[in-house]
């Protein structure tokens, strides 16, 4: 099952922007940290949630069942980045319960579902 509370069990959930692609955003709270445009389903065939089927992500994080250093080493959407890599936490170090680091707190994430997010270059 999923819950809105989800968002806040993997690095930057509840901060990832809305891809230009995507149906069910939702406005974002930048007094929060989220962008204009946030996609709160990561898991969900729409940034709305609730909506079946999952996407390769959803299915992923269905599977681990929490933010585990293996969903975080794969690229659950085949886009060349790792899960962590698109969410702001590249060495796998973050734990559900943890205050973001500040390279994770200024990060602009991009989604692990959809092949059409992600970073740009590369990382050093």
């Amino acid at each position: 099952r999923a819950f809105p509370s989800f968002r806040f069990r993997v690095p930057n959930g509840h901060r990832v922007p809305c891809p230009k692609d995507a149906s069910g955003c939702s406005p974002g709270d930048t007094l929060k940290g989220e962008p204009g445009s946030v996609c709160y389903g990561l898991g969900h065939a729409t940034c709305q949630g609730g909506t079946m089927p999952l996407n390769d992500w959803g299915k992923a994080w269905k599977r681990a069942g929490k933010w585990t250093e293996a969903l975080c080493k794969a690229d659950s959407d085949g886009d060349g980045q790792s899960n962590g890599e698109e969410l702001g936490d590249p060495c796998c170090l973050w734990k559900a319960g943890d205050e973001p680091s500040p390279y994770m707190a200024g990060f602009t994430p991009s989604h692990p579902g959809r092949a059409s997010s992600k970073q740009p270059g590369t990382y050093k």
